[in-house]
């Protein structure tokens, strides 16, 4: 599956937020990505980590695309570890936008403080988890391969990705019944789902046609289960 777009899309949104130091290092780092020198990509974006705190979007942001440098170097624990802390700030924006939608008396300012968990915040953690699943497989850890992809799964059910990782991760663990319910709903979701938003997500044609193949096997499997 092509890697999310978020690659390319979250370091330009990143100079926002920055500082000039920052900028100047994560301008390198948006520089060293196009070129495919992610080494020194990774290098610039850690860089920018050590300079003053960005708003924490764009600190997570700028963690995201770190850790991404070191997973499309296959540098997995590296990668790992800036999705975790990616989700740490994520998890304290979550807990506090929810301190403050419970303690809001104004009614309209409640409404927006939980449509900021809803539609920005849960959908971020969810790529995080996504990001996290991914890394957990390749380094072959299958149980929180699964976790993470039920985890992304639940902060955001229309994450096609997180729905397809996590049919992935029941089959590695030997839950057929399960898996085929989500093939079955990855692919009606995938119809249902504009092309270009899709294709945005990273879902291709050749992903959809796995599933079918997937359905078709797990449905073999029960049928040959079911016969005396």
């Amino acid at each position: 599956m092509a890697f999310r777009c978020i690659i390319f899309i979250c370091p330009l949104l990143l100079l926002s937020c920055a500082s000039n130091s920052q900028q100047y290092h994560i301008e390198r780092a948006n520089q060293f990505v196009i070129s495919g020198d992610n080494a020194s990509a990774a290098a610039e974006f850690e860089e920018a980590l050590k300079i003053d705190a960005p708003n924490p979007p764009s600190l997570w942001q700028l963690r995201m695309v770190t850790g991404d440098c070191y997973t499309r170097m296959k540098e997995y624990e590296k990668a790992l570890k800036h999705y975790e802390a990616a989700e740490a700030v994520m998890k304290s924006d979550y807990e506090n936008f929810r301190k403050l939608a419970g303690t809001e008396e104004n009614g309209d300012r409640k409404i927006e403080y939980l449509e900021i968990i809803q539609r920005r915040i849960l959908p971020w953690r969810a790529l995080s988890c996504v990001a996290q699943a991914r890394t957990y497989c390749a380094l072959g850890k299958d149980k929180a391969f699964s976790l993470a992809a039920e985890l992304a799964l639940i902060y955001d059910q229309r994450n096609l990705v997180a729905r397809l990782l996590f049919a992935r991760s029941l089959e590695k663990t030997g839950d057929y019944d399960r898996a085929l319910k989500e093939w079955t709903t990855f692919l009606a979701q995938a119809r249902n789902t504009p092309p270009a938003e899709r294709e945005a997500s990273g879902i291709t044609e050749k992903e959809m046609s796995e599933a079918e193949d997937r359905m078709a096997d797990l449905l073999s499997r029960q049928a040959e289960e079911s016969t005396p």
